[in-house]
């Protein structure tokens, strides 16, 4: 729905709604690429169970891999964390796509009813990574009464906000 300016050029298509289907009794929502860099869009998907995004990371230079890996993993963890929606992101390993552009691979899985423990850094079970956005997969166990239970935390306290 959203496009960056590469897509622009690129002349890819927009969209013009949020995607939700059901699976095995889960509401699973779709946004594609920037879409996630739009809260509102986000907001829209708040009764999913879990969220996918596609991407596809494109930066002119090598040299900039590593920090939109890293602009992609702070964003998927924020956005979890506000909506309260695990969020599955998964994008190409981290190597160069064309003459031009490179991709980070930014894949991750967000759990945003984590609470960490003091000891624990970036990428604990709060966010599982492909180490340096290589090839690979990775896998993490939600527990959605947990996820739920930390939404009713947030509207209580009033940390959920609304999108009006």
């Amino acid at each position: 729905m959203q496009l960056f300016r590469f897509e622009r050029r690129q002349r890819f298509l927009q969209g013009h709604r949020v995607t939700t289907w059901k699976v095995d009794g889960l509401k699973i929502g779709q946004l594609i690429c920037s879409d996630m860099w739009h809260p509102n869009l986000v907001m829209k998907l708040r009764g999913v169970d879990v969220l996918c995004v596609p991407i596809m990371t494109s930066v002119p230079h090598y040299n900039q891999t590593a920090y939109a890996r890293w602009s992609w993993y702070c964003l998927a963890a924020t956005r979890a964390k506000e909506n309260v929606i695990p969020i599955v992101v998964s994008d190409n390993a981290n190597g160069q796509w064309s003459e031009e552009y490179w991709t980070s691979g930014a894949s991750s899985i967000n759990d945003p009813s984590h609470r960490f423990l003091p000891e624990e850094g970036p990428h604990s079970r709060a966010q599982v990574v492909i180490k340096d956005g290589r090839e690979g997969w990775i896998e993490l166990y939600l527990d959605l009464a947990e996820v739920e239970e930390y939404r009713r935390y947030r509207e209580e306290v009033g940390l959920l906000g609304t999108s009006d």
